[in-house]
């Protein structure tokens, strides 16, 4: 439960490398639905973000190292252009520091460095609470 009163539940298909978010506020009525691909080491490799109306409104694709460390995130408007990149950083132990949000022209609009409090795109192991 979110401190609004809000809700979201991830329900996880495996064998079929999918998983889907819903957001729903205090009364039930759904915020916005959330579609994941997932790939072969369980990462999220694309979502499609869609508002109460059920239309599209967000395309994500997501990048990872070898470790499994999110890179780079990039969110494209139902129509496929380009709205924003960010992009992650991590200390040399691999811990994240950091992260930057790019606009599609490539200039940085936003971010935050040490102390990070942006949540991974991934749930945590804990909020997986359906199969």
């Amino acid at each position: 439960m979110h401190p609004d009163g809000s809700r979201t539940v991830y329900n996880f298909d495996p064998p079929q490398h999918k998983a889907v978010a819903t957001t729903t506020d205090a009364d039930g009525k759904v915020r916005e639905t959330i579609r994941y691909e997932l790939d072969e080491a369980a990462h999220f490799s694309s979502a499609e973000t869609s508002g109460p109306d059920g239309r599209l409104r967000l395309k994500s694709r997501y990048k990872y190292d070898d470790a499994g460390r999110i890179l780079e995130e990039t969110q494209s408007a139902a129509d496929g252009t380009l709205q924003h990149k960010i992009v992650y950083s991590y200390d040399s132990s691999g811990k994240q520091t950091g992260y930057s949000v790019f606009d599609a022209s490539g200039k940085l609009v936003g971010g935050k460095s040490a102390g990070v409090s942006r949540p991974s795109p991934s749930p945590k192991p804990r909020e997986k609470i359906r199969r």
